[in-house]
């Protein structure tokens, strides 16, 4: 069973993708990024990461530039989500990670595959540094 944090300002969201995902993964919800980013700097890991790119609080692009600088691995673990991935600075900042990434309407199984493969991977331990 992988640890999920979900990351959406859309409680609406969240909860679907919440029910999609919570039957077999244990789910972590959040709506703050700052807030999800401490709880990852003071020591929580999770297999993955599903962030929202546009928030209020703060962009998933900064919420990922943020996470990759202090805790990379947990980093390589964001699974991006968007309505507008064809936006310029979006596709810029796309074209750098290697990051999975899925536009809205997204296709769960699609998704479910990620964590999957992320799972795979084994756990998102390191050093903060």
């Amino acid at each position: 069973m992988a640890k999920i944090l979900l990351l959406d300002d859309n409680y609406g969201v969240l909860n679907a993708m919440a029910r999609s995902l919570g039957k077999s993964h244990t789910i972590t919800t959040s709506t703050q990024a700052r807030s999800s980013l401490t709880r990852i700097f003071e020591g929580e890991r999770f297999d993955a990461v599903l962030c929202d790119l546009t928030m209020p609080d703060m962009s998933g692009i900064a919420f990922y530039m943020m996470l990759r600088e202090r805790c990379p691995a947990q980093a390589e673990r964001v699974i991006l989500l968007s309505g507008n991935l064809d936006a310029p600075a979006v596709q810029v900042f796309l074209s750098k990670i290697p990051n999975f990434r899925f536009a809205k309407p997204w296709n769960i199984a699609e998704i479910k595959s990620a964590i999957e493969e992320l799972v795979a991977r084994g756990e998102p331990i390191e050093a903060i540094q």
